[in-house]
């Protein structure tokens, strides 16, 4: 019992070091968006709340496509095979890092940003996504300082941002994008830069064709998986832009801003937990993948409620700390109720959904997001139209709920199976 109970404080150590870095990150984040809620109108903040909610996707999609193969195919395999597989993932991240700073020109003139503005953002959301990608195989290396590192001097740069717009207010979002770049470069400068370089020699197309054997096994399975879970997830933020306009997201925008702390802890420990998981699957240990799945869940759930009391107290004793008097309170209040429910759902599903991506399940963890998607699109869009953009938040609620369900069974169902492998009866 003894040893039991020192393993799971050795665990959550870990995990609490592992969120260190991320927490820095988001709060330095944080810290800009409630500047960047004061300095901007509802219509530019809801354009810029948008841009990041893209640039969110965009590393959920190369965590997907090379993220999170690289946690399960890394795990296997000759030292041979290891190699080829991590160049291909590699070159295939860079090109495709390449093609997404192209795609974010175009969102960014969309919506109405200065070319200066779209160029800058668009750099940041291209490197952006070799830092993450970067962040993952250090981690895989079991090398969490590097990472811990890399992200505490990104939230050094981004709390100078604040500072430069003060400066420079004539275009809040023009001077945040160049922050954000040079907090990207300098980031990713941090995290092991000899090593990139020398990957960087080693890339090629020819490495990156490769690639197609991981798409066929792997990534497109994952892919889908991302795209049904932004729907789930993020769906409302597409549909209310869309049918109402940025200036009406935006207070939906602000009112998610009081979950920000679980959402930390959701991203960050997933990250870690992820190729953790996967050397235990592969080192066939299915007791500790049961203790470590208990002290996720125990690590988020104790978040939530830290959360909860934080919002809590934020909106009773001091809401205009935060929001301008553009915002209403009780708009704020009930969003902030809605989007701790939606907490609860995400915080049940997180830990079941990580450990089928460190399996390699990622077919079945997309079916698993399917019908869950299909349901929050559809009462997200019914809801908007009837009651407006703040009851949406129930449309993600139901997609969560069902996501959370289908995902449980499912890795029941794997553990069952691994079980039933090295016990045969």
């Amino acid at each position: 019992m003894a040893r039991k109970i020192s393993s799971l404080l050795d665990g959550i150590g870990r995990q609490l070091l592992a969120m260190v870095g991320p927490i820095g990150t988001a709060g330095s984040q944080f810290l800009l968006s409630l500047l960047l809620l004061r300095m901007m109108d509802p219509g530019e903040f809801g354009r810029f709340s948008f841009l990041m909610i893209l640039t969110q996707l965009s590393w959920g999609i190369s965590s997907a496509l090379f993220g999170a193969p690289l946690s399960s195919l890394l795990s296997q395999g000759t030292a041979e095979e290891r190699d080829a597989i991590d160049r291909q993932l590699f070159s295939a991240s860079l090109i495709g890092a390449a093609l997404c700073a192209l795609l974010f020109i175009g969102i960014c003139l969309a919506l109405g940003t200065s070319v200066g503005t779209a160029l800058l953002f668009a750099a940041y959301a291209g490197l952006a996504l070799q830092r993450w990608f970067g962040r993952a195989h250090a981690y895989l290396a079991g090398q969490q300082l590097a990472v811990t590192r890399s992200d505490i001097v990104y939230s050094l740069a981004i709390l100078a941002a604040p500072l430069a717009i003060v400066a420079l207010p004539f275009n809040p979002l023009f001077t945040t994008s160049a922050m954000l770049l040079i907090a990207i470069i300098l980031s990713i400068a941090a995290l092991r830069p000899r090593e990139l370089l020398a990957r960087i020699g080693g890339v090629s197309f020819a490495h990156a064709w490769g690639y197609r054997a991981v798409w066929h096994s792997h990534g497109r399975w994952a892919l889908f998986g991302v795209m049904t879970t932004e729907a789930t997830a993020n769906g409302h933020a597409y549909l209310v832009a869309l049918i109402a306009g940025p200036a009406q997201f935006a207070p939906v925008a602000a009112s998610a801003l009081l979950i920000r702390p679980l959402t930390i802890g959701l991203n960050a420990l997933s990250e870690y937990e992820r190729p953790r998981l996967a050397h235990i699957i592969a080192a066939g240990d299915i007791g500790k993948v049961d203790r470590a799945i208990l002290t996720f869940r125990l690590l988020l759930a104790a978040i939530w409620v830290g959360t909860a009391i934080l919002a809590a107290g934020l909106m009773i004793f001091a809401p205009r700390l935060i929001f301008p008097p553009a915002y209403d309170t009780r708009f704020l209040a009930i969003g902030g109720i809605l989007w701790l429910i939606v907490g609860i759902a995400r915080l049940l599903r997180m830990p079941d959904s990580v450990l089928l991506q460190a399996a390699g399940r990622f077919r079945s963890l997309a079916m698993a997001s399917l019908f869950s998607a299909i349901a929050s699109l559809v009462a997200v869009t019914l809801l908007v139209l009837a009651y407006g953009p703040l009851w949406s938040i129930l449309g993600i609620l139901l997609g969560e709920m069902l996501f959370a369900l289908s995902t449980w069974r499912r890795a029941r169902a794997w553990a069952q199976e691994r079980t039933d492998r090295q016990c045969p009866a």
